[in-house]
């Protein structure tokens, strides 16, 4: 069960989830859909599958093992790999005019993927937490900027975040602060930067 929390809560499918979410719950669902389709595949493209396939090859390249991946080393090269990607995928998106809200979503998970690289080089971080608490902090950002109320998802993700903690540390990936210190990364830099959405 650890396992398929790990899997199926993946930290690549943030970005994706929290825009579906933007595209059901917000004035965005005026877009049409062809349009929203589009966003959705740019940002699946360069948060999900690019990054997951880059790491991949680079895995297979070192003929490293799942085990040697959790390794501070190998995961300094899985989060530069995914940076440039997210980084792609926001100049792509500045390019073709997406609306601000949605770019600063990216701009969010960029940031706390810098985060993540800069604290791995001494320390280890739950990415997986850090994206369930990026979850959790647009969930609050949006009901601040749309006034609905944020109770029945955030109890949701907040119990969905304990699981996919409690199964990082029952799969001795991470220790329990390296797990909460991961969805207060997340959680910051979603509040953060959704909210800076209107401050502009």
């Amino acid at each position: 069960m650890a396992r398929v929390l790990s899997m199926v809560f993946s930290p690549f499918y943030v970005p994706v989830w929290s825009l579906i979410g933007l595209f059901m719950f917000s004035h965005l669902k005026l877009f049409p859909l062809y349009y929203k389709l589009f966003v959705l595949l740019v940002v699946f493209c360069f948060t999900v599958l690019v990054p997951w396939l880059s790491i991949r090859v680079f895995q297979h390249t070192n003929r490293l093992s799942r085990w040697q991946m959790g390794h501070r080393r190998n995961l300094h090269v899985s989060y530069v790999l995914t940076l440039i990607s997210y980084a792609t995928c926001l100049l792509l998106m500045y390019k073709t005019h997406v609306p601000l809200l949605i770019r600063n979503i990216v701009v969010a998970a960029l940031v706390a993927q810098v985060i993540c690289t800069l604290v791995n080089l001494k320390w280890k971080i739950s990415i997986h937490m850090v994206g369930m608490g990026g979850l959790t902090g647009v969930d609050f950002a949006l009901s601040n900027l749309f006034f609905f109320n944020p109770l029945l998802p955030g109890c949701l993700l907040i119990l969905l975040s304990g699981l996919v903690g409690s199964s990082r540390i029952i799969l001795r990936q991470h220790s329990l602060l390296q797990v909460v210190a991961g969805f207060i990364v997340g959680f910051a830099c979603a509040m953060l930067f959704t909210l800076s959405t209107w401050m502009v």
